[in-house]
């Protein structure tokens, strides 16, 4: 590791159990400058592609701090933070020491990924409802083909933020599948009717399917309310 590293961590879909044969294997390193910071090609033992991120401590710094601003309690608006935030945060929490892992240790201790989780969950309820509000939106306006697009993007952010209230903290919904399958298989198989099943191209077909779809979101969401 090179000697202006603070810290590194193995982090990514592997560390997560969601990769496959073809992932790369994900480092995070963490400097205090990154024009300091040149990066090296890393030993690779295991045949892997091997992704190699860097970032200042002071972005790690600044994601936490920003974190810690945002209000959770669900009675009001959030705040705003960014996907980069996110990832970054959410990295950390899953990542594995590997470099320094005392200073590693300290920076995932300054992290609360219990308020991370909460926050993402109302992140996601917060764009199911803006999608929600779209979709109906377009049955109304007897655009259907929009309002059925809408409705699964919807059903797929009523999904996000229910793994996320249960401690999921990726954002990417390239995992959603992988993360229904170690959460709620059974789920798995309702996602599965909603987003696999066909549904005629015609107004009736259409409109039935969104307002079956918003409503199996809606009770979703409803079994992580108060909770």
């Amino acid at each position: 590791m090179h000697e202006k590293a603070e810290t590194a961590f193995l982090t990514g879909s592997l560390v997560e159990g969601f990769g496959n044969a073809l992932s790369d294997l994900d480092i995070l390193v963490i400097v205090s400058n990154k024009s300091d910071y040149t990066v090296l090609p890393p030993e690779n033992p295991i045949n892997k592609r091997i992704d190699v991120e860097v970032i200042e401590h002071a972005e790690v710094d600044s994601a936490v701090n920003h974190l810690n601003s945002m209000d959770i309690s669900g009675k009001g608006f959030p705040g705003i933070m960014t996907e980069d935030e996110l990832t970054v945060l959410h990295r950390l929490c899953i990542g594995i020491p590997f470099f320094n892992p005392e200073k590693a240790r300290t920076i995932q201790e300054s992290i609360d990924c219990t308020v991370l989780a909460k926050y993402i969950t109302i992140y996601f309820q917060a764009h199911f409802r803006r999608m929600v509000e779209d979709a109906v939106g377009a049955l109304q306006s007897e655009d259907f083909t929009t309002a059925f697009f809408n409705a699964r993007t919807a059903l797929g952010y009523a999904v996000d933020a229910y793994l996320a209230f249960h401690g999921e903290t990726n954002i990417r919904a390239k995992w959603r599948v992988k993360k229904l399958l170690k959460h709620d298989p059974s789920l798995l198989e309702t996602y599965w009717k909603y987003e696999a099943s066909h549904v005629a191209n015609t107004p009736e077909a259409i409109t039935e399917y969104v307002k079956e779809v918003i409503r199996y979101s809606n009770d979703l969401l409803l079994t992580i309310q108060g909770r």
